[in-house]
């Protein structure tokens, strides 16, 4: 498979809850996300996520080579301009089976050791 740049990299932060649930994990994850966007040469990072911790999200929309994908529907009610004017925003209510296909992910990588979103096709990190 060719390598591609930037390099597309599925991050998956799916299981990560809003608020201080998550522990020092949720630290480590987000400044590597932020460690990992200073490369927008070489990296557009696809974050995998749900709806409560798009607020803490602010950082990924700084590189507008990066993607943020939630994962379930848009919640009625809630505006999230902040992030919305994002160009590489999407929410998907019923993600399809092959995610990382339709996202164009070359790798994944799982912050909580697997994803529900892995394909035999794309290697994973873990």
């Amino acid at each position: 498979m060719p390598i591609r740049n930037p390099l597309r990299v599925a991050f998956d932060i799916h299981r990560l809850s809003a608020g201080g649930i998550n522990g020092g994990i949720k630290i480590h994850l987000y400044e590597f996300i932020r460690q990992l966007s200073r490369f927008p040469d070489d990296l557009s990072l696809l974050i995998i996520c749900h709806e409560p911790i798009i607020e803490e999200l602010d950082f990924v929309a700084e590189n507008l080579e990066n993607e943020i994908h939630v994962i379930g529907s848009y919640p009625s009610g809630k505006r999230r301009d902040h992030i919305e004017k994002h160009p590489h925003f999407r929410y998907w209510p019923e993600p399809p089976s092959d995610l990382l296909k339709a996202i164009a992910a070359d790798i994944l990588y799982c912050g909580f050791v697997y994803s529900q979103f892995s394909d035999p096709d794309i290697p994973q990190i873990s």
